[in-house]
């Protein structure tokens, strides 16, 4: 008896249920894509990595409630997937013959061809150009606040001075809010872009999207202003690429783990950069910086977060229900709902070593806001959106956006709310409005192929 309840009090035995469901998922549809196999593969390396990283024995019965949250977001997905597929069958049973439907098919990825180029392509240029020079504003304005003059080391040292700040409670000027906010909607717009362009010159266009995000990360000393434009960028791009002929089945595959792993690597390389930036105030000469690694704190700044959700739970600190304060805090802050804190929550989990976070994953403030049968109804619901979103057949701007900030939030869910910043509330707007067709008439996408 009692090794059965250790067996099932072990950490593990919820991860490998987890992996389970998710090979279910992913044998229905033949696709890493479909939101219930990405959401529970994307969590299940996350926590198995969160396992392997943190130095001490994760609660059971914490790892118990994060899967859970987890398959209800997949069992949602599920829900959404199958009335998607009923929906397109009995759209299909009243279609054009088969070759007839083939030939509209290409008809419409050549009108999805020319809507991209013209409207997207320029406006990511436009938008790319607008972010960097609201940077350059940034970077003055910057300058003048600390009193320093224009020259390199000023600029590497500009991080650790903004972290100082903000770690003493300053708020930035609304002017430098209003200018970093802009370098999120070219992010997003330049991942929609990416996978629909056929030629270096628009990839090239849509990659620098991301450029305006890194720098903005480089002067603020906020690892969050890139990692949110790398999120809109994936989003957009997931959600633009399953709309082509062709690659829904193809999303995994040498190249694509390829560029998986360097962006890993580039992701590591950009923690321990910014970590130097961060301390490099007192640094009198270019040569003295240097690129620093601590392997415990780069451990729980990448892969705490699910220990620590599932420390808190164990915990059971029960507060009053928040009603969405701790999800949405950029908009309650903005509405004058809630002042926003930060770093969200006040107190922290041990993770690695005597490193230790405060951030508890998106379920946290779900719980907490929601009480956990609330974070249930409200995970499934986010996931029934998103399959049913991905299973139409034909979908409009709308839903293709939809579908971009499904894959965002769940990239960021290990984090926090996506949609719990301004920003990118503020770069879907953009989107919507920048890639409209004439006449205020949406650009219509099309799925050719159904996932049964």
């Amino acid at each position: 008896m009692s090794a059965a309840l250790e067996l099932f009090g072990s950490a593990w035995v919820p991860v490998f249920l987890l992996l389970g469901l998710t090979l279910y998922c992913r044998t229905r549809v033949r696709s890493w894509f479909v939101p219930s196999a990405f959401f529970g593969m994307y969590w299940f390396c996350f926590v198995v990595a969160s396992l392997l990283a943190v130095d001490h024995r994760v609660p059971g019965l914490g790892m118990w409630a994060l899967v859970s949250l987890v398959a209800a977001v997949q069992l949602g997905s599920m829900l959404g997937e199958i009335q998607g597929n009923h929906a397109d069958e009995e759209e299909g049973s009243e279609e054009q013959p088969k070759a007839e439907s083939n030939q509209a098919t290409l008809a419409e990825r050549a009108q999805l061809e020319r809507v991209t180029r013209l409207r997207a392509l320029p406006a990511c240029a436009l938008l790319t150009l607008g972010a960097t020079a609201a940077l350059v504003y940034f970077a003055l304005y910057s300058l003048d606040l600390f009193r320093q003059s224009f020259s390199f080391l000023s600029l590497v040292q500009m991080a650790a001075r903004w972290t100082l700040l903000r770690y003493d409670g300053f708020l930035d000027p609304w002017p430098l809010r209003i200018a970093a906010i802009w370098v999120y909607p070219p992010a997003l717009v330049g991942g929609i872009l990416f996978p629909l362009s056929r030629n270096v010159r628009d990839k090239s266009i849509a990659i620098a999207s991301l450029l305006p995000g890194l720098l903005l990360t480089a002067l603020s000393g906020g690892r969050a202003a890139f990692l949110v434009a790398g999120v809109c960028w994936l989003g957009g791009c997931w959600s633009a690429r399953a709309c082509c002929p062709g690659t829904r089945r193809g999303f995994f595959n040498l190249k694509s783990g390829l560029l998986l792993g360097a962006g890993a690597l580039a992701l590591l390389m950009l923690f321990a950069g910014v970590n130097s930036l961060r301390g490099a105030k007192d640094a009198s000469d270019a040569r003295d910086l240097s690129l620093e690694f601590n392997s415990g704190q780069i451990r729980n700044y990448m892969f705490g977060m699910p220990a620590a959700f599932a420390e808190w739970f164990d915990r059971d600190q029960r507060d009053s229900v928040h009603w969405g304060a701790l999800t949405f805090p950029g908009p309650y802050a903005l509405l004058g709902i809630r002042q926003r804190t930060l770093g969200t929550y006040t107190d922290s989990a041990p993770t690695v070593g005597l490193e230790g976070t405060n951030i508890f994953t998106i379920f946290r403030g779900l719980v907490q806001d929601f009480t956990l049968l609330g974070a249930f109804l409200f995970s499934g619901l986010w996931g029934f959106l998103g399959g049913r979103n991905y299973c139409q057949r034909s979908l409009h701007l709308a839903a293709v956006l939809g579908l971009s900030a499904y894959y965002a939030v769940a990239l960021f869910s290990p984090l926090l709310c996506f949609f719990g910043f301004n920003s990118p509330i503020f770069a879907w707007v953009v989107a919507w409005f920048v890639l409209r067709g004439r006449n205020g008439n949406p650009i219509r996408f099309s799925f050719p192929e159904r996932t049964r």
